[in-house]
């Protein structure tokens, strides 16, 4: 993802964020709300879920798999150096969630 694109334009983050304006799951739009969802979390997964959850995912409730409150993607089978916020990035470049972070962090 060129988080460089989106941090040093403004305008076409603004379009994007208008086109895609409502996230899947806005009940989670809280850091804390996501949190809550890895109260039942296995133990087996390398990723802490402090750092999910900063990046907008919360606990599916199935093995270490998360979703993105925002954009709805799903990620699991994490390995021991896996950046959530990497991955994420990875895995869908255009979700706002992550566009708005890139944005405000590279500013």
């Amino acid at each position: 993802m060129n988080l460089l694109k989106y941090s040093t334009n403004f305008q076409s983050l603004v379009h994007s964020v208008e086109e895609n304006s409502d996230p899947e799951y806005p009940m989670y739009s809280s850091f804390l709300s996501r949190l809550k969802t890895y109260d039942s979390r296995s133990p087996q997964s390398y990723q802490d879920k402090y750092s999910l959850a900063q990046c907008g995912f919360t606990y599916t409730g199935t093995d270490d798999l998360v979703q993105c409150y925002y954009c709805g993607l799903l990620l699991g089978k994490w390995e021991k150096n896996d950046e959530p916020w990497s991955q994420h990035a990875l895995h869908n470049p255009k979700c706002i969630f992550i566009l708005l972070l890139a944005f405000f962090n590279y500013k």
